[in-house]
C-alpha cells in the first residue's frame, strides 16, 4: 500500500536539509534589493521569510510601487515564492471616483498604439481595474495593464484580457526554442520546452523567480502561442 504522507516526510526532509541560515539570508538580501529599486520607497515594507516563501507587508503608496516591489524580491536568487500583501495607500489627493478614473482608463486604452482598437475594455470597483477582452499577441495583452497601472487612484489591476491568434503554426517548439537561444542575459541550458496543441509548457529550473517570469514572456512571444504552462522551479 502506497505511503500516503510520502509528499509530507520528502518535505520536511527538504526542508530539514536546508542552510540553517538561508531564510535569514534571503531577507536581507531581499530588503537591499528593495532599497536599491528605483521608484520604490520601502520605509513601509515588511519582509518576512520562511521555507524560501517570501512575504511581502506593509503599504506603499501606489501601484507601481506594489508591482516593483515584488519584481524587486523575485529578482534574488533561490526565492521559491513571493506573496505579495502590500497595500497600496494612495497618497491624500489621489485617491479618485471610480467613473472618473474609468473615463481616463478607457482614454489610455484608445490612445495606445499597442492596444487593439475596441477589443479591450475595463470596469473598476474602488480603484481596482479589471481588464477584459483578447488580443493577438501577449505583448499587447501586457501593453494594456502597463498603460493604466500608473494613472493616479488606481489601487490594483486584475488582467483578464485572454491571447487568441489568428494563426497557428506547426513550427511552435523550434521557434520557442530559438526565441529562447538568443537571450544570453537569460540561464535556460537547463529548461526543457514541449509543446501541446499550441500551448508551450516550461520545465526545468532557473536561478531565480525574475528569471523564470523572463522565459514566459519569451516563450508568449511565439507566433500562435495560445497559453503557456510554466512548471520551472527555482535552484535550491
Amino acid at each position: 500500500m502506497p505511503d500516503e504522507g510520502g509528499g509530507s516526510s520528502i518535505e520536511m526532509w527538504l526542508s530539514e536539509h536546508e542552510h540553517p541560515g538561508l531564510d535569514s539570508e534571503l531577507q536581507d538580501r531581499v530588503h537591499e534589493e528593495l532599497h536599491w529599486e528605483s521608484g520604490l520607497d520601502p520605509s513601509d515594507i515588511t519582509v518576512g521569510v520562511s521555507a524560501r516563501t517570501v512575504t511581502l507587508g506593509g503599504s506603499v503608496r501606489t501601484y507601481p510601487e506594489k508591482v516593483a516591489a515584488e519584481l524587486a524580491a523575485c529578482r534574488v536568487p533561490r526565492v521559491q515564492r513571493v506573496i505579495n500583501d502590500l497595500r497600496v495607500e494612495l497618497a491624500p489627493g489621489h485617491a479618485r471616483p471610480d467613473d472618473l478614473l474609468l473615463e481616463e482608463v478607457t482614454r489610455v486604452l484608445e490612445w495606445d498604439t499597442l492596444v487593439p482598437n475596441g477589443r479591450v475594455t475595463a470596469s473598476i470597483a474602488g480603484g481596482c481595474v479589471t481588464l477584459s477582452g483578447d488580443v493577438d499577441w501577449d505583448h499587447q495583452r501586457v501593453a494594456a495593464e502597463h498603460v493604466v497601472s500608473p494613472l493616479m487612484g488606481v489601487r490594483a489591476v486584475d488582467n483578464k484580457i485572454t491571447v487568441r491568434p489568428k494563426w497557428m503554426t506547426g513550427e511552435l517548439q523550434t521557434s520557442v526554442t530559438a526565441a529562447l537561444r538568443h537571450r544570453h542575459d537569460l540561464h535556460t541550458q537547463h529548461v526543457h520546452i514541449e509543446t501541446v496543441r499550441g500551448v508551450v509548457v516550461l520545465q526545468g529550473y532557473v536561478p531565480s523567480l525574475a528569471e523564470r517570469s523572463a522565459i514566459e514572456r519569451v516563450a508568449w512571444q511565439a507566433p500562435g502561442v495560445l497559453g503557456v504552462v510554466n512548471e520551472l522551479s527555482i535552484e535550491r
